[in-house]
C-alpha cells in the first residue's frame, strides 16, 4: 500500500488512531478532531485535536511531513499564533507514541490538570 500511496494516507490514518488512543489513555474524552486553529486570524489551518476545556491543541507529527525545515517553521508559527490567544500546543512525534504511549498519556494528563488548576487560580471560566 505504501508503494501506491507514498505512505501519506496510511500514515495519517495511523497517526489519527494513535492520537485517539493517547487522548483516551489520558482520560480526555471531550475533544474535537480537525478543529480550526485558534488564533487572531493571521494564520489559518486545522489542528489534529482541540481540547476546549483545557485550551489545548494536541498534534502528532509524522516523520515524512516534518523532515523539512519549512514545515517545522510553519508549526512554530501556528503554535505561537495559538499561544497569543491563550491556547497551548502539545506536540508528539510518532516515535513518542509507539515508544511509550503510557508515559505520553500520563504527561498529557498532567498538562491538562495544570491548565485547569491555573484557570481556577486565575478565576477563569
Amino acid at each position: 500500500m505504501d508503494e501506491h500511496t507514498g505512505g501519506e494516507n496510511l500514515a495519517q490514518s495511523v497517526l489519527e488512531q494513535l492520537l485517539g488512543e493517547l487522548l483516551r489513555r489520558a482520560g480526555i474524552e471531550q475533544f474535537v478532531r480537525q478543529h480550526p486553529l485558534p488564533s487572531l486570524g493571521a494564520i489559518e489551518g486545522m489542528v489534529d485535536a482541540y481540547v476546549d476545556y483545557a485550551a489545548m491543541i494536541t498534534e502528532v507529527d509524522g516523520r515524512r511531513w516534518h523532515a523539512r525545515q519549512a514545515a517545522m517553521k510553519r508549526d512554530r508559527d501556528r503554535d505561537f499564533a495559538a499561544a497569543q490567544v491563550g491556547v497551548i500546543t502539545v506536540r508528539f512525534l510518532h516515535e513518542h507514541l509507539t515508544g511509550d504511549m503510557d508515559a505520553c498519556a500520563e504527561g498529557l494528563r498532567r498538562v491538562v490538570d495544570s491548565r485547569l488548576t491555573e484557570a481556577q487560580r486565575l478565576h477563569l471560566p
